[in-house]
């Protein structure tokens, strides 16, 4: 099944992490390969001593708000292609019973990952593996292929006060 959490509100990760909790309680494993973060966030923390559930970045260190340099996008580009072939993998080999790929979706936007290379990969596991996606955007043919569609609307948020990013409750 295909589970996906986009929109402009908070709450995409914590819904997809939360998913994972679930079903890592269970005894089912979990693996989250994250895209696009720059720094370890509370649950990802909080997830590193927990048995059933493994958290992956494959990206280099870099700024929250990208550089748009060429040199950046392209080793960028390549991490990321390095993350999707180990997702891909990990669903052909069945080494996850849930994988959620964390802000995917915005890698699509950005030009980092191809659509169709998350299809092919939903293509491969929908049947045996729980996959769950997250991002800002969804396209109609993720929409299309999912059978849990979430969409978290932003309605209001401190930072349209000024109020900065705080440790812990929106990181």
């Amino acid at each position: 099944m295909l589970h996906l959490y986009y929109g402009d509100g908070k709450g995409k990760t914590s819904s997809a992490v939360g998913l994972g909790i679930r079903a890592a309680g269970r005894g089912f494993g979990v693996l989250m390969i994250q895209f696009l973060k720059c720094q370890p966030s509370g649950e990802v923390l909080f997830l590193k001593d927990c048995e059933n559930f493994t958290v992956r970045r494959f990206e280099s260190e870099h700024s929250f708000i990208m550089d748009t340099s060429e040199s950046l996008n392209e080793k960028l580009k390549s991490e990321i292609a390095e993350a999707i072939a180990f997702a891909k993998n990990a669903v052909a080999a069945k080494a996850c019973d849930v994988l959620i790929l964390d802000e995917v979706l915005d890698a699509v936007d950005l030009g980092f990952v191809d659509e169709d290379e998350l299809i092919s990969l939903i293509n491969i596991g929908k049947n045996d593996i729980e996959l769950a996606f997250t991002g800002r955007r969804a396209s109609d043919r993720l929409i299309e292929r999912a059978d849990y569609v979430t969409d978290l609307t932003q309605v209001k948020h401190p930072y349209q006060k000024g109020v900065i990013a705080r440790e812990g409750f929106e990181y």
